[in-house]
């Protein structure tokens, strides 16, 4: 009987569902600009992407270091922020760094979902 190699079927489905979060957020963020590249390490709690924003010659890379669900699993906290421009990681810093965020229900699950994959 043949082994069967869970790799082979979980990064499959790990770039399915990075290329399902990057859409959603490009349709998110409209005129804004657009996500170019979006990874999302789950077991590490890391997301690594790059955006293009309207107006900008040169892309914004960016990474997400680690978040946590509250307890009554209804609010989203980013625990870090890094970005290739300093001026932006400390506005990141200020702005949604180690600050708990409400999340609809409906939305929640998704997140969850997609974090914990």
């Amino acid at each position: 009987m043949k082994e069967l190699n869970v790799l082979k079927i979980c990064n499959p489905i790990k770039s399915v569902r990075d290329a399902g979060v990057k859409k959603a957020i490009n349709f998110a963020m409209g005129d804004i600009g657009q996500v170019s590249e979006l990874t999302i390490d789950a077991a590490k709690k890391v997301i690594v992407g790059n955006v293009i924003l309207n107006g900008e010659s040169n892309s914004i890379a960016f990474t997400i270091n680690d978040w946590e669900f509250s307890d009554g699993g209804d609010e989203l906290k980013i625990l870090g922020v890094q970005t290739d421009r300093q001026w932006l990681t400390a506005i990141a810093n200020r702005a949604i760094v180690d600050k708990w965020f409400a999340v609809p229900a409906s939305h929640m699950k998704v997140i969850k979902a997609v974090l914990m994959l």
